[in-house]
C-alpha cells in the first residue's frame, strides 16, 4: 500500500493527470461503484506486484482479480509493475481468466536511488500506451486452445501410468497456455497433495 501511494503521489507530481488510487481493504456498495467508474473511465491500470499480490486471486470474490478482470473488460492498457525484480511468483491455481498477465511485459520499480528513473520509465510507458478501447489482450487462436486440451490430455494418461512428474510438467504447460482445466486440475492437486505434490498450506 505505501509503495502504491508513492508511485500514485509521483505520477501526480510528474504531470500524469488524474491518477485514481484504491486505498481501501473495506467494500461497500458506494465504494464498488467508485472503483468500477475509476477502470471503465481510465486509460491505463497499473497493477502493483508485491510478492504475495496474487496469491488470493483464486479465490471467490477476491478484489484484486475482481479490478484486473474488469480493467481488462474495459479495454485498459494493464502494465504489471514489479516491485525491485521480475515478478515471478505465479500462483499456481491463477485463474484462467488472469493467466493473460504472464504474457504482458512488466516495468521494473526501483526502491532505491533509482526511484525516480523508475518512474520516468513508467510514465514513458503510460504515454505510449494505445487509446481506450484498443488495449485488450487477444484471445487464444482456436489451435492454441486445441493444442493446450491435448496437452492436458496427455498429462491425464501420464497420471494413469503414475508417472506424477510427467503429469505435473504437462498440466504446467497446459495450464501456461490458458486451459482452465489444467489450472483446476494443478490447484486440485495442491489443495489434496496429489500427483506427488506437497499439500498447499
Amino acid at each position: 500500500r505505501d509503495i502504491a501511494r508513492t508511485v500514485q503521489l509521483a505520477l501526480k507530481s510528474a504531470g500524469a493527470g488524474e491518477v485514481f488510487f484504491d486505498y481501501s481493504s473495506l467494500r461497500d456498495g458506494v465504494f464498488n461503484e467508485k472503483i468500477y467508474q475509476a477502470i471503465d473511465e481510465c486509460r491505463v491500470f497499473v497493477l502493483v506486484l508485491s510478492p504475495e499480490s496474487l496469491t488470493r486471486c483464486a479465490v471467490p470474490g477476491d478484489w484484486v482479480a475482481i479490478e484486473i478482470d474488469r480493467a481488462r473488460q474495459a479495454g485498459c492498457t494493464i502494465i504489471p509493475l514489479a516491485i525491485d525484480s521480475n515478478y515471478d511468483r505465479w500462483p499456481h491455481n491463477l485463474p484462467h481468466n488472469l493467466q493473460f498477465l504472464k504474457n504482458i511485459q512488466q516495468t521494473k520499480l526501483l526502491t532505491d536511488e533509482y526511484f525516480e528513473d523508475s518512474v520516468a520509465r513508467l510514465l514513458s510507458r503510460i504515454a505510449a500506451a494505445p487509446a481506450k478501447g484498443t488495449a485488450k489482450p487477444p484471445e487464444p487462436a482456436e489451435d492454441t486452445r486445441m493444442q493446450a486440451l491435448l496437452v492436458h490430455n496427455d498429462a491425464l494418461r501420464a497420471a494413469l501410468n503414475h508417472d506424477n512428474a510427467r503429469a505435473v510438467e504437462l498440466l504446467r504447460r497446459s495450464a501456461a497456455m490458458g486451459f482452465g482445466e489444467a489450472s483446476a486440475a494443478l490447484g486440485t492437486a495442491y489443495e489434496n497433495g496429489r500427483l506427488g505434490l506437497p499439500v498447499d498450506q
